[in-house]
């Protein structure tokens, strides 16, 4: 294998490669651990992604960002309102305001606060 990544090593790796800018990098990342653990469901399998939310956002790929959140609703994994937040902050930042002013009415549709 040419990735020696454990598991619970990915969450890590695709945030050190956010904290560089390195959307991409972290995409792929999540795109290796999908790969290997894509059947798991849950809290573990949430993070990696959630990190990848995180290091798209910082480099206001609201988009990307968004499209992570989606695919993790549709896999039923557990979504936090950091990950929320760290989406509306992107789409915010690259004046997307319908997507902010979407992701805010679904916090209030699940009895969330926005992490702000």
């Amino acid at each position: 294998d040419a990735l020696p990544l454990r598991p619970r090593q990915f969450p890590g790796a695709i945030c050190a490669a956010g904290r560089r800018q390195q959307w991409q990098q972290a995409l792929w990342l999540l795109s290796c651990f999908e790969q290997r653990h894509g059947s798991a469901r849950g809290v573990a399998d949430a993070v990696p992604h959630q990190a990848a939310i995180d290091a798209c956002a910082r480099a206001w790929r609201w988009d990307y960002a968004l499209v992570l959140l989606t695919h993790m609703e549709s896999r039923a994994l557990a979504v936090d309102r950091i990950a929320r937040t760290a989406v509306m902050g992107a789409c915010e930042k690259a004046s997307t305001w319908g997507c902010t002013l979407d992701l805010l009415s679904s916090f209030s549709r699940r009895s969330l606060q926005p992490d702000w």
